[in-house]
C-alpha cells in the first residue's frame, strides 16, 4: 500500500494487507499493518491492484 498522493510507488511501502474477507454486512474487511506515520483514518492505495484502497483503522481492544 502507498499514499494516494504518490503518483509512482516508492521503494518503501506504507503498509500491507495480510488477510482479507468479504462480509455480507460490512463489505470488504482486511487485516494488516501500517507504519507509524500512517494515522487512523488515512487512505492508502494498492500498488498491486489499481483502484483498490484501504482506510486505516485501529483495532478496538476486546
Amino acid at each position: 500500500l502507498r499514499r494516494p498522493e504518490e503518483e509512482t510507488p516508492g521503494k518503501i511501502e506504507a503498509g500491507r494487507v495480510t488477510s482479507s474477507v468479504v462480509s455480507p454486512e460490512s463489505g470488504s474487511i482486511g487485516l494488516g499493518y501500517a507504519f507509524r506515520e500512517i494515522l487512523d483514518g488515512d487512505r492508502l492505495v494498492s500498488t498491486v491492484r489499481a483502484g483498490d484502497t484501504a482506510i486505516v483503522s485501529d483495532l478496538a481492544p476486546v
